[in-house]
């Protein structure tokens, strides 16, 4: 009686609204090489509060805290936002996440930089997950489940290898070098998201190439 009546095939959103196999993967990697970069670093930010920012024990969890609610406003903000501009939202989400772990890294030593860029971070980091879903709605080249489920199996990747290469960072250098690796990483997820329209780019000039070859082929009549 209060089961839906409709199947799980005939709702609108159970298939991508502009499937594409290349802006698929990019999501893919968004998610993963994103997460990856957050948590390189994000994974010893205990560390990183008492060691780096010279904060005593008692104040990781206050600091943890601003994250977690910037976090909260991030998300939020994006819920107004991201209908209409879904694909910038994720572009300005993981830049700002790229340029809140380089503050983090050249500014470790300034307590009141710290707090404004962890909530930076959490602004911008939190978001990051949920703007990758709203593109899969867009560009899933099959059942949008299918993609929602490859999504967050990148996302469990990417913190799992965030918090690989954030211990080989630590056996090398200090704290706040991981979070430099981390952004470093997540730069290179910017470049790839400015570049995205390329790939629609190429995609439409090679479809009109091969359609005015099959307009400019000629016409043969079948031989009796």
């Amino acid at each position: 009686m209060l089961l839906p009546t409709t199947r799980p095939e005939e709702s609108h959103a159970a298939y991508g609204s502009a499937p594409d196999r290349r802006h698929f993967f990019v999501v893919l990697f968004t998610t993963a090489v994103a997460m990856t970069g957050l948590y390189t670093g994000f994974t010893y930010i205990g560390e990183f509060i008492t060691q780096n920012a010279g904060f005593p024990e008692s104040m990781v969890g206050p600091l943890l805290f601003v994250y977690g609610g910037a976090g909260i406003i991030g998300v939020a903000l994006l819920g107004h936002l991201l209908d209409r501009h879904p694909r910038n939202c994720l572009v300005i989400a993981v830049g700002v996440q790229t340029a809140a772990m380089l503050v983090l890294f050249q500014y470790a030593g300034n307590q009141a930089v710290v707090i404004a860029a962890l909530a930076l971070l959490g602004l911008s980091a939190a978001p990051i997950f949920t703007a990758t879903q709203a593109r899969i709605l867009h560009v899933s080249p099959g059942r949008t489940e299918f993609g929602f489920t490859a999504n967050s199996a990148a996302f469990n990747v990417g913190v799992a290898a965030g918090a690989f290469v954030g211990g080989a960072v630590l056996s090398a250098f200090e704290v706040r070098g991981a979070f430099l690796v981390g952004a470093l990483l997540t730069l290179a997820t910017v470049a790839l998201l400015l570049s995205e329209p390329l790939l629609s780019t190429k995609r439409h000039r090679g479809r009109a190439g091969r359609e005015s070859a099959d307009v400019a082929r000629p016409c043969t009549a079948p031989r009796p």
